[in-house]
């Protein structure tokens, strides 16, 4: 059978250590929301059966952006593409605060193939975008109207207790968001990483990402 590259997230690994994501183990105590958990299983899953003998290796992506063959698909209610449309069509001004790595789509297939081609059997890669690039939501926001030349900016909310921010942006953000608070450890250099010593995954910076993604809603229509 042909080499399986699983995509999940990264939302469940415990870096307390000082391991690198890529190496370092699966949370004894993950967040309960059901993204985490399904994704979490899905992943020991795939790990259990590159264990067995099966050539899998897993790959996980940050906040994927940017255009797609199916913007419908790329358009949808949970993507980031959708909130970046709503900054640059001015109908969001706050947006809850977590650190993002943001990485374009392209970058994303590319990390792929690349997995695919030069990975090795049990291995993860962590598909981020450039360390200086990890920033908030409403900073890319903020970013992607700047460069479309727009004056309207948006801002963070800081996570709280507060049960109207589950209400608005839903519990997998809120407990994101939350554990976020108390991991401030910096990203290392891209070069330093085990994906990029392994595959040469070498993505694009953010605001490259960001000019091209509005050239492209444009395009189809989305922005003016």
């Amino acid at each position: 059978m042909r080499r399986v590259v699983a995509v999940s997230t990264g939302t469940f690994f415990d870096t307390s250590g000082g391991l690198a994501r890529e190496d370092a183990p699966v949370s004894k105590h993950p967040s309960s929301d059901p993204y985490t958990v399904t994704k979490m299983a899905a992943f020991e899953d795939a790990m259990a059966r590159a264990a067995a003998g099966q050539d899998v290796v897993s790959t996980h992506p940050g906040a994927i952006f940017g255009p797609s063959p199916v913007a419908s698909n790329a358009l949808g209610l949970t993507s980031f593409n959708r909130v970046l449309v709503s900054a640059l069509r001015q109908r969001i001004s706050q947006y809850l605060k977590f650190p993002v790595s943001w990485v374009f789509a392209d970058d994303i297939a590319r990390g792929c193939i690349l997995a695919l081609d030069r990975g090795v059997s049990g291995e993860r890669y962590m598909l981020d975008g450039r360390p200086e690039d990890v920033v908030s939501i409403a900073e890319a926001c903020s970013r992607i109207c700047e460069l479309a030349g727009l004056d309207h900016r948006v801002e963070d909310i800081e996570p709280s207790d507060d049960p109207e921010l589950a209400k608005v942006f839903g519990p997998t953000l809120v407990a994101i968001a939350k554990k976020a608070q108390g991991e401030q450890s910096p990203r290392r250099d891209l070069t330093e990483s085990k994906t990029y010593k392994r595959l040469g995954y070498d993505p694009i910076s953010l605001d490259e990402g960001l000019t091209i993604t509005t050239g492209w809603l444009r395009q189809i229509g989305k922005v003016a």
